[in-house]
């Protein structure tokens, strides 16, 4: 097998191998695999396979964030040398966050447990969310008419100009100061800023102040976009969020993207759950909807609802090896779940 690198963000040089994850996320991602740019992320890779695998280190489990950012030629060799790796090391794998064709793949592949965990939602930028009928657009709509009255417009930040930038920046720190509850994140810091020729910048401004910033990261695959973060400051009006993803959307449309995915949505319920008995598949299933109501997972849904979006299943793969609980708790650890 060929000789493994392991490149930690920790390490001197982190810059310019950021830049080479990040164009590989350009080229192969998807959502998920946007998170593999956080500094927090271990990033495996072998010298003649052209992609990469980021996972988090818990319990000795390696939490795997998104499919295999590599082509689907290349996805066998990649997938085989990271369990090889991951066996020699004594580590348990769970793959998370991974596509359904990922997840059949696996099953044939040597993989025993996958539970569907959420979805991916997508928007056709072309389709215009306040044009359709229904309550939802009608609430668009609504929003959309709120933020013209109240003076509130969206830029795109398209200069290096270090006052705006300051200014964006202060929004970021605000947002995550006012952070609060119970959670769950991807990321462990926002330098909004890094890997900036990877993205590209919106923000809402009000009576000549910046209260809302929103990045985006290419994705070739789909020939699109991944609406990467929004951020907002505490006292922006309840309609700013919605006015800034909408101008988005009407930028993209202007230039005949077909294609913005808009992030990872929950379900309420486990649906496909294999390789269980039926005792841990019932206790699965109860976990789920306890970490559902506590982390009000259903907020994210109910917002990104009123856009109409199209979705993909997303899925947890595990191997055979270790403990079900330990791993579950793995993964727990990995997305940074607090209760407070």
């Amino acid at each position: 097998m060929d000789n493994i690198l392991i490149k930690e963000s920790s390490k001197p040089g982190w810059g310019k191998e950021k830049r080479s994850i990040a164009a590989m996320i350009q080229a192969w991602g998807n959502q998920a695999s946007n998170a593999l740019l956080d500094p927090t992320f271990t990033i495996f890779e072998t010298p003649t396979i052209d992609g990469i695998i980021g996972y988090r280190l818990r319990l000795k489990c390696a939490v795997v964030f998104g499919d295999p950012v590599c082509s689907q030629q290349d996805m066998l060799n990649l997938v085989r040398a990271f369990k090889e790796f991951c066996t020699k090391q004594g580590y348990t794998i769970a793959y998370t966050l991974v596509s359904e064709q990922f997840t059949n793949w696996a099953m044939q592949n040597g993989y025993s447990y996958a539970i569907e965990m959420g979805r991916e939602s997508f928007i056709d930028p072309m389709i215009d969310p306040k044009t359709r009928t229904g309550i939802h657009a009608g609430v668009l709509r609504n929003k959309w008419r709120l933020s013209i009255k109240r003076g509130i417009t969206v830029k795109e930040h398209k200069s290096n100009d270090a006052i705006t930038e300051q200014a964006m920046e202060e929004v970021a720190q605000r947002w995550i100061a006012n952070r609060k509850g119970p959670q769950i994140h991807f990321f462990t810091s926002f330098n909004i800023f890094d890997d900036r020729q990877h993205k590209r910048y919106f923000y809402a401004e009000c009576d000549g102040k910046i209260i809302g910033i929103v990045a985006l990261n290419r994705l070739d695959a789909y020939d699109g976009w991944i609406l990467q973060m929004t951020l907002l400051v505490p006292e922006a009006p309840t309609s700013t969020s919605e006015f800034l993803v909408l101008s988005i959307l009407e930028t993209l449309r202007i230039e005949g993207c077909r294609y913005l995915t808009i992030g990872i949505t929950p379900n309420a319920c486990m649906e496909r759950i294999e390789g269980f008995g039926s005792i841990t598949r019932q206790l699965a299933k109860r976990l789920h909807a306890l970490s559902y109501k506590v982390f009000k997972l259903d907020k994210r849904s109910q917002y990104w609802r009123k856009f109409d979006p199209q979705e993909k299943s997303l899925f947890i793969v595990m191997d055979k090896k270790g403990f079900l609980v330990k791993k579950g708790l793995a993964i727990v650890k990995a997305y940074n779940a607090a209760v407070w």
